[in-house]
This record gives C-alpha cells, sequence and structure tokens, in this order.
C-alpha cells in the first residue's frame, strides 16, 4: 500500500499510541504534499523513492505527533515514497529510477493516518488502527 511514513520503531503500546494521538488526527486538516524528485539508498525501506517538496503542514503534524508521544527520533524525518524495497545493487537501482518519469506536478492528499504494527517482511504488516484526517483541505504546503 503506497504511504507516507510519519514515524517508525516506536516502542509503545500501540493503544496508547491511538490514546496520545486521537486529538492530533482530529485537528489536523487534510492537506496536500507535492513530489519533488526520486533517489535512492542503501537502506532497504528506501530503496528508490519520491521525495517530497518541504511541507510546513506535513512538519507541524510530525512535530506535533513526536511531542504527544514524547519521543526523540534516532533520524531526521524524510518524507518520501517508497517506490522499492529491496537489497539491489547500486547498478539495479539506477535502472528502476531510469525508468520513473514523473509529470511536472505530482501531489497526493493525505487524508488518513493509519496505524500499522510493521514486524518483519511488509506482507505481514498489520493495520491497527485507521484514523480520518479534519474534513476540509488545506492547500499549505
Amino acid at each position: 500500500m503506497p504511504h507516507v511514513t510519519l514515524l517508525g520503531q516506536l516502542s509503545q503500546e500501540a493503544d496508547l499510541i491511538k490514546v496520545q494521538l486521537e486529538a492530533l488526527y482530529a485537528v489536523t486538516p487534510v492537506f496536500q504534499l507535492d513530489m519533488s524528485y526520486s533517489s535512492m539508498s542503501d537502506r532497504y525501506f528506501r530503496s528508490v523513492i519520491l521525495n517530497f517538496h518541504p511541507s510546513p503542514q506535513l512538519e507541524l503534524f510530525y512535530r506535533s505527533a513526536v511531542n504527544a508521544l514524547q519521543i526523540t527520533p534516532e533520524e531526521p524525518f524524510v518524507p518520501h515514497l517508497s517506490l522499492l524495497y529491496s537489497d539491489f545493487e547500486w547498478v539495479k537501482k539506477q535502472h528502476v529510477m531510469e525508468g520513473i518519469i514523473l509529470p511536472t506536478t505530482l501531489s497526493v492528499r493525505i487524508h488518513e493516518v493509519v496505524l500499522m504494527e510493521t514486524e518483519g517482511q511488509p506482507e505481514s504488516w498489520k493495520e491497527i488502527a485507521r484514523f480520518q484526517l479534519k474534513p476540509g483541505f488545506s492547500r499549505r504546503h
């Protein structure tokens, strides 16, 4: 399922995370993210990705979630859409990237948050809860 990871590797229990973030979901309006460029890395879950333009609304949403959960992320927030999970060598990833042709503008509308248990491979991930963002649409990005 295509997704943008807001926070990963959380150690709290799912029920506690749901309670801590419910108020945040209720006041965050649906918003749009604009994609900027593709890139690749040596990380399995970020093998080939589409990066997003900086978004003040997404950054605020991220910071609010970090504060609500009282955590200190170990890595910087890199909003992206993963196109390929793999251990491929760079040459093969480069071949994949050469096939990516982005239109002049490509956007996604973020309208919900899904809490997932992500132990193991993606096919074994489990949905824990799904929350709709506040109705209405914010074009601020």
